[in-house]
């Protein structure tokens, strides 16, 4: 079907201040194209300011819940005079079923800018190099790194946040080198906020077997800011991340899969391959392992050349996050179960949860496309994500953090606010070598797959570092790093 436009008329507001828009020009690109080009002149521009886009058929504006994702180009931070080119793709915004608008007209309005414009929300690293690339508010508003959304309510059905201000980088799905060669991380705000931890004891799941005092609520409050991976590690992205026992080889156990790339890393243990045994002329210590008792906090396989992870890319060194930043960047301003602000809404382990469905892979989804059918991990970024825009934090792989296992975090007052928590300098777990892990896997229940819910991997001993460490199928990565490079000790 042609889809047609017909520019009758543009109608120019300005705001009051220097900056004006002059001289516009629409034209349909087509028959190339259905998109609509948009070029002003912007003239008296004195400070940075920002254009926004209205469109209307006559003196009817024309909605649409996708409109934000419709337009690009020069729109944010605008700190020059001269030609700007806006695009507007009608279809996205409005549907091939409309044909036709013969009286289609746009609304130029311009403004101060946004102060937060240059505020980083993702970071990009290339994994060849270890140089990254800053992915601002701005930018994302300006549509350059494609679609976005702003209201988490339009992400899902019935999907909420108490978060204010939701930036969600939906395109971050669509482009493999995010995946592959790239790895992309979000900023997660969480300087000063002081949350609860843990779950409340009527969450259905909480109860399960011997889980409910690992979840007793605390308040903790988190110092810094800090990024988190969007995604698990992928396979694609451990091979070209630096390890030199991974360039050649892949542990996992669904390697094999045509689609593996794209995959979470698994089979990989906490210690002896993430963060690491010194291994020289076998000698081999824990120094780098028994953090939070050594100064190696965010300073992974420091000076190891071996198994070097490009981690203090551009001297911001990379760790797992801990228990409580990972359950904090996780929740992404809920208290409910899951991340979407709703509950599991089963209270069987046998029983499938529709709510969790739409979030993670777990042992009751549908795998009857893959070899198989049997239950295995899947390509990150193909389930809904929360409120932050992190996917795959249920289901698909567990992931390690730093801190050691304790069944209690209270420490005896819940009440107490805990600044920057990073557990017990000894496990308290059943093992003396367990680390927490978090998340559950695609073999995994409902229950167990709540952003509450830890649990705990053999990761290394403390007294005894020549024990076996865990090499499971169902525990990945999910990286973290400082928003500056002097991360807090």
């Amino acid at each position: 079907m042609k889809i047609a436009f017909t520019v009758l008329a543009v109608f120019v507001a300005v705001a009051a201040q220097a900056a004006s828009i002059g001289k516009v020009i629409v034209r349909q690109q087509w028959p190339w194209s259905t998109d609509i080009k948009v070029e002003y002149l912007l003239s008296g521009v004195t400070e940075p300011v920002d254009v926004s886009v209205a469109c209307f058929d006559g003196e009817t504006p024309l909605a649409s819940d996708v409109m934000h994702n419709a337009i690009s180009g020069d729109l944010r931070s605008q700190t020059l005079d001269g030609v700007k080119t806006i695009t507007i793709d009608p279809v996205k915004a409005f549907g091939a079923g409309k044909a036709k608008i013969e009286n289609f007209r746009v609304e130029l309005t311009v403004g101060p800018a946004d102060p937060d414009n240059d505020e980083v929300i993702y970071r990009i690293y290339d994994l060849s190099d270890g140089s990254f690339e800053d992915v601002t508010r701005g930018d994302l508003l300006s549509g350059k790194y494609g679609d976005y959304e702003t209201n988490y309510g339009r992400i899902g059905n019935g999907f909420n946040t108490t978060l204010k201000d939701v930036l969600i980088w939906t395109g971050v799905t669509n482009n493999p080198a995010y995946k592959t060669t790239h790895m992309v991380m979000r900023k997660i705000p969480a300087k000063g906020v002081v949350w609860t931890m843990g779950s409340p004891e009527g969450e259905v799941g909480r109860g399960y077997s011997y889980m409910g005092k690992r979840e007793d609520q605390h308040k903790v409050k988190l110092m810094q800011d800090y990024f988190i991976g969007v995604f698990p590690m992928t396979q694609a992205q451990l091979k070209n991340s630096g390890f030199s026992q991974y360039s050649t080889s892949n542990p996992s156990k669904f390697c094999d899969a045509p689609d593996s790339d794209f995959r979470p890393a698994e089979n990989i243990s906490y210690a002896y391959y993430m963060r690491g045994w010194e291994s020289l002329k076998g000698v081999k210590t824990g120094e780098n392992v028994n953090w939070p008792t050594n100064s190696y906090r965010h300073d992974v396989f420091s000076g190891r050349a071996t198994y070097q992870f490009r981690t203090c890319m551009k001297g911001v060194p990379f760790d797992f996050p801990t228990d409580a930043q990972w359950e904090f960047a996780c929740r992404a301003g809920t208290t409910n179960a899951l991340y979407s602000g709703k509950e599991v809404g089963v209270a069987s382990s046998s029983t499938p949860s529709a709510a969790l469905e739409e979030l993670a892979w777990t042992k009751f989804s549908d795998y009857s496309s893959e070899p198989g059918g049997e239950a295995q991990t899947m390509p990150v970024g193909l389930k809904k994500p929360n409120a932050f825009g992190l996917y795959d934090l249920y289901g698909n792989v567990s992931e390690w953090c730093l801190d050691w296992f304790s069944y209690d975090l209270t420490g005896g007052d819940p009440e107490a606010v805990q600044e920057e928590p990073n557990g017990p300098d000894v496990t308290g777990g059943a093992n003396k070598d367990d680390r927490v892990i978090r998340g559950s896997d695609y073999t995994g229940c409902a229950f167990y797959q709540r952003s509450a819910y830890r649990n705990a991997g053999r990761a290394n001993s403390y007294t005894d570092f020549s024990k076996s460490t865990t090499r499971v199928n169902i525990i990945g990565i999910r990286w973290a790093c400082p928003v500056a490079s002097d991360w807090m000790d």
